[in-house]
């Protein structure tokens, strides 16, 4: 069963003022393959979806995201206590892939990484024979 905009705003009140949820829902299952993602499907598709609304700029606070004007993120590398003065060293992504780098830049986009990163785990892996 597909979250729905009201399942989605119930758990993550940030959103609660993006009217179309649902439109953001159905972007992000275009781009997944129910077989691929198992019982996490649904969880997969939400993370993206929320991942993809905090990048358009939508939701209130945007709580999760690590980008410009959106909270901080890395590790301090200067600190002025008078008029105070904080800077921040770019996050660490450690991302596989260019795509895996903007995922890092939200938490809904590092939960969707781990996610999937869980289901690799337990994926099948070919052995083939050694050469002799």
């Amino acid at each position: 069963m597909a979250l729905t905009q009201t399942q989605v705003v119930a758990l993550y009140t940030e959103f609660d003022a993006v009217s179309n949820v649902d439109d953001w829902l159905t972007l992000a299952a275009e781009r997944l393959t129910a077989s691929a993602w198992g019982n996490v499907y649904n969880q997969a598709v939400a993370y993206l979806a929320m991942h993809l609304m905090l990048e358009g700029g939508l939701g209130t606070g945007a709580t999760g995201a690590v980008g410009p004007g959106a909270g901080a993120a890395g590790v301090v590398t200067a600190e002025k206590v008078g008029d105070v003065s904080k800077s921040y060293g770019a996050a660490s992504t450690d991302a596989s892939s260019i795509g895996d780098a903007d995922l890092m830049s939200t938490k809904f986009g590092r939960l969707y990484i781990s996610l999937r990163e869980s289901r690799a785990a337990a994926a099948p892996m070919l052995i083939q024979p050694s050469a002799s």
